[in-house]
């Protein structure tokens, strides 16, 4: 069963690698190197998938975050994100500006 299990997992990785790969080429085309992530790791067969912080090591100024959902039916899903800068724009996948609650740390010490 242990064997089994390790192939699984071993399969279930191999399989989120060639989604991010997919998903990198159809947004940002071949040639480029934008990086696309997921937000959970699972280290064993066994052991429950863990919530990972996603950090953006990048010199721009604007940075991009696209949050995709790989299950077949649609969600809402709480998405916290954690940023350095109160300019802070999200945009739906309509185009239109998503209203979003932004808490500074320093406001939060006070």
């Amino acid at each position: 069963m242990n064997d089994y299990g390790v192939k699984l997992l071993e399969a279930s990785q191999i399989s989120l690698q060639i989604q991010m790969t997919a998903i990198s080429s159809i947004l940002f085309g071949k040639g480029d190197q934008s990086h696309v992530s997921t937000d959970f790791e699972q280290s064993a067969f066994g052991d429950l998938p863990r919530k990972i912080p996603l950090r953006l090591n990048t010199t721009k100024q604007e940075k991009k975050i696209i949050l995709f959902n790989s299950l077949g039916w649609r969600r809402s899903h709480l998405a916290k994100v954690v940023v350095r800068s109160p300019y802070v724009k999200v945009i739906g996948p309509n185009g239109k500006h998503v209203a979003a609650q932004v808490k500074s740390k320093m406001s939060a010490r006070k």
